[in-house]
């Protein structure tokens, strides 16, 4: 049933329309290494098929799950004594290790061989930039429920490589009712069309009705597969949160759950508590924390409890970036080359000779309890070349508004003890 033209293929007009970046390559039978990402069984493998086909170049196939380095050196063997290049399709290109797949790049360099990498992972989180900077990477859009019934009935009407053999009834309804409990993935609409016609042929003949398929179905709540939209969906958590809305995410988190990664959750609401609530809430992280212990005590279903408590208190916490902010500035300061050491009465002087190298004078700040000012002992802290240097600016938002506080007070010591020198 895969197309051999590529004007078959359905859907990705925004890559195979007129004018479009696949489709140009194919016209001028110009060809360069690419990634195509994005769910399963909306024709990853079909676009590449059909290029090879296109372009009539030799085309070899690997899935990186079964295949390992050997399959890759003899292919690239073979393209190197070959007369012309080769293409080489690799499914689930993200499971090669990053050292397998950079034997390639000399091959493709030369241009004795041609990649087309196929993922439902996020290309930029799972493959090597070395590769990356070699490809033109194109993501692949899920296919609408008109284009999966488009595949439906030609499979019902292909009487060579199809079901068109069969003497099979249908409407219009049922075939889109199975294209929308697929959620655009063409592969399981088909291969269910496949399952439901065998199991109910009675002598060649059969009317398609809704019950049939839901009897091998279930709905997608989302086309819910690979890394990438677990990296969207986990991204939109944290930013719904880090806004303040509630409900959108208690959605989110719905939806991460139903997929069952507790462990990609449990992470993201631990950085969260502290990367954008912070100083804001100061119990917030202990919170999560035990939310998130419980959970893995408990498992699913009931996990769902403690997660959607501490995404409710995260939500409705003050929030504050303050503290992580200034920890990236001096580390910024630091990348471009202000690196210096700290005073001597700092440094260590447990050990013999310490004070003959004038590592000595250091204040004790716990003999300095009685202070109004916190536990601040005037005396120099940063190197001489960032004295009065400031990282941290704290916000006034829930917790942070005490330390705010200490903070401008110790501030404005420093500043009197600067005036009176």
């Amino acid at each position: 049933m895969r197309p051999s033209k590529i004007e078959e293929v359905i859907g990705q007009a925004h890559l195979l329309g007129p004018n479009k970046p696949i489709r140009k390559m194919i016209d001028s039978k110009q060809l360069t290494s690419l990634l195509l990402f994005g769910p399963p069984g909306i024709g990853k493998t079909t676009i590449a098929q059909s290029i090879a086909e296109n372009i009539d170049i030799p085309y070899r196939s690997l899935n990186a799950v079964t295949a390992n380095k050997k399959d890759l050196d003899i292919i690239i063997k073979e393209a190197y004594n070959s007369n012309s290049s080769i293409l080489l399709f690799i499914d689930e290109i993200h499971r090669f290790t990053k050292s397998t797949l950079e034997i390639l790049l000399p091959a493709m360099e030369s241009g004795d061989l041609i990649i087309i990498g196929s993922t439902t992972n996020s290309i930029f989180h799972s493959l090597p930039s070395a590769i990356l900077s070699r490809c033109s990477v194109f993501e692949l859009k899920p296919l609408s429920a008109p284009d999966v019934v488009i595949g439906l009935r030609r499979a019902l009407e292909d009487k060579t490589s199809g079901l068109g053999a069969y003497n099979i009834e249908y409407s219009e309804e049922v075939l889109m009712f199975l294209a929308e409990t697929t959620a655009g993935d063409m592969r399981s609409a088909l291969n269910t069309l496949e399952a439901v016609v065998i199991s109910n042929l009675n002598d060649n003949k059969l009317v398609l009705a809704m019950d049939m398929i839901e009897k091998f179905t279930e709905k997608k709540h989302l086309s819910y597969n690979g890394e990438s939209t677990q990296y969207n969906l986990l991204s939109a958590l944290q930013k719904s949160i880090r806004g303040s809305d509630v409900d959108a995410s208690l959605y989110y988190l719905a939806l991460l759950l139903e997929n069952g990664d507790l462990h990609s959750i449990h992470r993201r609401l631990l950085v969260i508590s502290d990367e954008d609530i912070s100083l804001g809430n100061v119990n917030v992280s202990t919170h999560v924390l035990t939310a998130v212990q419980i959970s893995e005590r408990v498992g699913l279903p009931e996990a769902r409890i403690p997660l959607a408590k501490a995404v409710i208190e995260l939500c409705l916490s003050p929030k504050t970036n303050a503290s992580y902010k200034a920890l990236d500035a001096a580390t910024t300061l630091i990348k471009q080359g202000h690196s210096y050491e700290p005073p001597n009465h700092l440094k260590d002087n447990h050990y013999a000779g310490a004070s003959r190298l004038n590592i000595k004078g250091y204040k004790y700040a716990h003999d300095y309890a009685a202070s109004k000012i916190g536990a601040w002992v005037d005396q120099q802290y940063l190197p001489d070349e960032l004295i009065g240097t400031q990282f941290y600016y704290p916000k006034e938002n829930g917790h942070e508004k005490a330390f705010s506080d200490v903070y401008k007070m110790i501030s404005n010591a420093k500043n009197t003890k600067k005036e009176a020198k």
